[in-house]
């Protein structure tokens, strides 16, 4: 069902006018791409999906096979969340081969479609290819192939002129001697493709490196979220100069129509990881970064979109505040996973799902927004210290009863085996979130850490725990997570 004409004059940032165009999505045939081998869907995105089911949208959801454990998930039980469902190969690593797959799938459906869209950040690549080859809104697909392989985007921004970290790119051991020229120590050693935190480690030698890149290439070829990566051919590792400064995440929409403006970009603060390893403890909106530097993060973010050629959506981009100005971690060309949709949505009013589907299905997007924020959310997650049995979940007693508390809940049963930061990356026991009032955000901040490390665990120490899924990925959480240990 096309748009109506003047679809393009629904620009203003009034409740009203946004009422008009989620309206437009009634009626629209719109492809969601599930990802293969994922197990389950959070109740949060759950939610969210459902709430665009609610606004009329025809739905289809295009699953791999009927094997797929998300299609049992969402479309087998007592109540389907799409309302139809297709099949369609999702396997190839060519994006286009997987886009003609679609496209035929949906042929034989019998459907025109008016757009194409998913919230998985390893799909992305396959919802531009489905936009060129069957005619539909979106970016490029060379926009999604830079924003997912990190050493090709640090070379688009060197050749831009946009300030990026030294980087190399290693596919197997003997490039590990000229990526450590190039780069020099400390280093980051991660996955070319990866998501979240899976994979991270800093190396301070030749020697650490080589240890690193022959654990990651282990990693990556029996881990299905770092191994399937469509389009991206090499799927090696990158190795990064390391940052020191304040870790930040920008979240930009960019709206259809002239000019593809910028119409909400806000900055969110990341607390220290949990050393030695990569694994965010602490997250916190609004940002308690100066407004000048804000400002040029913001503006740095949107020029890497700029630089990569994405036009329209939504994006989550991470960035290091450094003594030298804001540097590039990486683009995510969806929404922000974790506690960051609900940042958005508390303080500054902006449901940036819904923003990013109207987005993809060439709506124009600008969301009425707030003086000044509204709220200071602080969210926290919880690190596991030990490796061993969980004795107990007492621990979130305590952060239930602060009275700035508006959510708390653990990951973990009694009884469950759980990494801890002494042997590996750490499992995630649970999380809690703070609410305050915008006057009082630095005070938030500095209570939400004092909380979460008071903590005390029961946890009864094993020499050798068995290895678990890690628990802190983009869009993927605990509970979509399976072990099958």
């Amino acid at each position: 069902m096309p748009l109506p004409s003047g679809v393009e004059q629904l620009t203003g940032n009034d409740q009203a006018t946004q009422d008009k165009r989620v309206a437009l999505l009634n009626g629209l045939n719109v492809l969601f791409l599930g990802m293969p081998n994922l197990p389950g869907m959070s109740g949060s995105l759950y939610e969210k999906n459902e709430a665009l089911v609610a606004t009329g949208a025809n739905i289809w959801a295009v699953f791999n096979s009927e094997e797929d454990e998300l299609y049992k998930f969402l479309q087998c039980g007592e109540k389907k969340l799409f309302p139809k469902s297709m099949f369609a190969d999702l396997m190839s690593d060519d994006v286009y081969v997987q886009a003609e797959n679609v496209k035929k799938a949906a042929a034989e459906a019998g459907v025109t479609f008016d757009g194409v869209f998913s919230p998985y950040e390893n799909m992305m690549t396959v919802v531009g290819a489905c936009a060129e080859v069957m005619g539909l809104p979106g970016n490029i697909v060379s926009a999604y192939l830079t924003a997912r392989d990190k050493h090709t985007a640090r070379e688009v921004l060197r050749k831009a002129g946009i300030a990026t970290p030294a980087s190399a790119r290693v596919s197997t051991v003997e490039d590990i001697d000229q990526a450590c020229k190039d780069v020099g120590f400390p280093m980051i050693v991660k996955p070319t493709a990866g998501a979240g935190s899976q994979g991270v480690y800093i190396a301070r030698s030749e020697s650490e490196v080589k240890g690193l890149v022959t654990k990651l290439l282990d990693e990556i070829s029996g881990n299905a979220f770092l191994s399937y990566n469509p389009g991206v051919s090499d799927g090696g590792i990158v190795c990064e100069e390391f940052l020191e400064g304040d870790e930040t995440d920008v979240d930009c929409l960019l709206s259809p129509g002239e000019g593809n403006k910028a119409v909400y970009r806000n900055v969110c603060d990341n607390g220290p990881c949990v050393p030695p390893f990569f694994v965010e403890n602490r997250e916190n909106a609004p940002s308690l970064l100066p407004d000048d530097a804000q400002t040029q993060l913001k503006d740095y973010a949107e020029s890497c979109l700029r630089a990569f050629g994405f036009t329209v959506g939504c994006f989550h981009v991470e960035c290091m505040w450094t003594k030298k100005g804001p540097r590039l971690i990486e683009v995510n060309p969806r929404m922000g996973g974790g506690p960051v949709p609900q940042f958005h949505m508390d303080a500054y009013g902006v449901d940036m799902y819904l923003n990013f589907f109207l987005a993809l299905c060439d709506i124009p997007i600008n969301p009425p927004l707030p003086k000044e924020p509204l709220c200071t959310l602080v969210s926290y997650w919880i690190a596991s210290p030990t490796t061993g049995t969980l004795n107990s979940l007492d621990f979130l007693e305590k952060v239930k009863a602060h009275p700035k508390c508006i959510s708390a809940a653990p990951n973990f049963k009694v009884g469950d085996k759980v990494k801890g930061v002494d042997k590996s990356v750490p499992d995630v026991l649970g999380a809690f979130m703070l609410k305050y009032t915008y006057a009082e955000r630095v005070q938030a901040v500095k209570e939400g850490e004092e909380l979460g490390e008071s903590l005390e665990f029961d946890i009864t120490p094993e020499e050798k725990a068995p290895r678990r899924p890690s628990r802190r990925m983009s869009l993927l959480e605990p509970q979509d997570l399976v072990d099958n240990n």
